[in-house]
């Protein structure tokens, strides 16, 4: 269902970053903050979407404390999301500015 409401609208784009998945491997990915979500897709195979959380569904947005890059996603069913990310603030900003 939230599938096929996604697909429904024109989400604008507006930023597009290149990341690294952690978990238990690491991934590149390409993350697109869009007017509707956030749209996690595969670096090599830009067509092949991984994840796709709107913005509604966002229960957390956390970055562990000190100088490092990551940022740390939880959505409403407690999957947990966590990105290495060279830009973070700036990153941060435009969910931020996306989401109010």
């Amino acid at each position: 269902e939230a599938f096929r409401e996604w697909n429904a609208c024109n989400p604008r784009r507006l930023l597009a970053v290149q990341v690294v998945r952690l978990g238990r491997t690491c991934k590149p990915r390409t993350l697109e903050v869009t007017s509707v979500g956030l749209v996690e897709r595969d670096v090599s195979c830009p067509g092949l979407v991984h994840h796709m959380l709107q913005w509604g569904a966002l229960t957390q947005l956390s970055v562990p404390p000190g100088c490092g890059k990551e940022v740390m996603l939880r959505s409403v069913d407690g999957q947990r999301l966590m990105y290495q990310v060279q830009d973070r603030e700036g990153l941060l900003g435009t969910i931020v500015d996306a989401c109010a």
